[in-house]
């Protein structure tokens, strides 16, 4: 069998996602034939989708070295160094892959990628705009440029690529639960609660959505549902120590006093050095009538911010109260 039908069977194996079956076909064609930089280029994607990166990296040095001046190859090898967090030399490769085909979208999309490792903040989002600009319908490139903004605080302009990045791809659980933290920041809980609905829709099992959901769940008042997205989200991620602190605040606003109490144990058993836990702890006691603990509990929380002006007003009440 000629080596160019064992390629041709390993790039239609690597189509259908059959990576083991196509690096077989493609070890059986450059047994045959290792003088084609296609082959090489070949078997460094396959190699690649199986996370051989090291090896896939030298077959892609092959591809290259052999002659090949496809951009698809300059992009491949920078995707493998930047999986190996060789991120400017992975650059480099973007920057070939754009020169060879300034037309082709992709280029700017991993050069973005590249850049936002690099920490480039504003040339990252140059990248992902030109993207943009020569392909409309690249979902990806507006949802990291997104993810970037949202990094960045710059909540209006994220927004308005996560809604673009939704109408390219509805099922981008991801997507949603970014869109409903920023309505959820921009203090617009309803819609923050239905994009939160549709990210928990596509991915059932992802903590933090039903944090996010609880935090505006409750700011709505809708107090029983949020309880329940808090125990959802510690059932998912029992070590998720900020659900433990939000349930303990609402069930104390329940007046559920005890539970509250073990909430806030919990949370500082998980972040022994949360100012927050502790606060919460002292108002907790003070209720419970456990006095001196709660004063512990306010020492404790400003050694840890010594500018906390509401747990140093509590603990001073309470000092005056026992000097009556």
């Amino acid at each position: 069998m000629p080596s160019e039908e064992y390629y041709k069977d390993a790039r239609d194996s690597f189509n259908k996602g059959d990576y083991t079956g196509a690096l077989a076909w493609i070890g059986r064609a450059l047994e045959l034939n290792d003088t084609k930089p296609e082959f090489f280029s070949l078997c460094g994607k396959i190699q690649r989708q199986l996370g051989a990166y090291e090896t896939a990296l030298e077959n892609l040095n092959k591809a290259i070295a052999l002659g090949s001046l496809s951009y698809q190859d300059f992009i491949s090898r920078g995707e493998v160094l930047c999986q190996l967090d060789r991120f400017e030399e992975g650059l480099e490769d973007f920057e070939r892959a754009i020169a060879q085909n300034p037309e082709e979208s992709s280029g700017y999309y991993f050069k973005g990628c590249a850049l936002d490792d690099l920490g480039q903040v504003e040339a990252a989002l140059e990248a992902y705009s030109q993207s943009i600009a020569l392909n409309s319908e690249d979902q990806l490139a507006y949802f990291y440029r997104g993810e970037l903004l949202l990094r960045e605080r710059r909540f209006e302009a994220a927004l308005d690529d996560f809604s673009a990045s939704l109408l390219k791809d509805p099922k981008n659980a991801k997507a949603y639960g970014n869109r409903g933290f920023i309505y959820r920041k921009l203090e617009d809980d309803k819609r923050a609660i239905l994009d939160f609905d549709q990210a928990i829709g596509l991915d059932p099992n992802h903590a933090i959505y039903y944090f996010h959901r609880g935090i505006s769940l409750s700011n709505e008042e809708r107090f029983t549902d949020a309880l329940k997205d808090y125990n959802k989200c510690i059932a998912l991620d029992p070590d998720f120590d900020l659900a433990y602190l939000n349930r303990g605040d609402l069930l104390n606003k329940l007046g559920q006093k005890k539970a509250a109490l073990k909430d806030f144990q919990k949370h500082l058993l998980i972040n022994p050095n949360s100012n927050d836990g502790y606060y919460n702890l002292g108002v907790v006691l003070t209720d419970l009538d456990r006095k001196e603990e709660a004063i512990l509990a306010y020492d404790k929380a400003l050694d840890i911010n010594p500018n906390d002006t509401d747990a140093l007003m509590n603990r001073d009440l309470l000092l005056e109260a026992d000097k009556r």
